[in-house]
């Protein structure tokens, strides 16, 4: 069934999103950088992940409530295959604030995703992503990199990009490491 290559990884998508926001509660100490790639559903966690923090009303409980889980993360009814409407949901509202506003101190409210970096392992139309293919042009490029999602070919290049974005985190002699 070539036409579930891309849509069968959502519900892993879902998966990654949710453990994150369950990372968030068990650490609030922290602060989170996610490492994945465009192949098995990264890509479009990291989207998720990153609009949860953008619109804090999505809390860990709404999400496993929406997902099909308890509280506790054991499974409940199942959730209907609707294309996982509500994760779309959580990607419609665009975003706000680019590449510098993003590395600016801000009061901090809780644990942060602070970047996603996703390796460029297949086309990119053929990933999975909140964005239909026909959408995905250099301001889509562009778009995720204001929302803090680094696309990178080699790992030199994630050090790169995370050195640049936040030198605080990487210096310049860690990356000629």
């Amino acid at each position: 069934y070539p036409f579930l290559r891309t849509s069968a990884w959502r519900q892993v998508g879902v998966n990654k999103h949710l453990t994150y926001l369950k990372f968030r509660c068990l650490y609030p100490e922290y602060d989170f950088v996610f490492c994945g790639d465009n192949g098995q559903g990264d890509l479009y966690a990291a989207q998720l992940m990153l609009k949860s923090q953008r619109n804090p009303r999505k809390d860990l409980t709404t999400a496993l409530r929406e997902n099909g889980e308890d509280s506790d993360g054991s499974s409940a009814s199942p959730s209907s295959d609707s294309d996982s409407a509500s994760d779309l949901e959580l990607l419609q509202s665009s975003s706000s604030g680019g590449r510098n506003a993003a590395s600016k101190p801000r009061s901090k409210v809780g644990p942060q995703m602070l970047a996603c970096f996703i390796h460029e392992v297949i086309p990119m139309e053929s990933a999975l992503a909140a964005e239909p293919v026909s959408q995905r042009d250099a301001m889509w490029r562009e778009r995720q990199l204001q929302d803090r999602i680094f696309f990178h070919r080699s790992y030199i290049g994630a050090a790169v990009s995370l050195h640049e974005f936040r030198p605080d985190i990487i210096s310049a002699s860690g990356v000629a490491e």
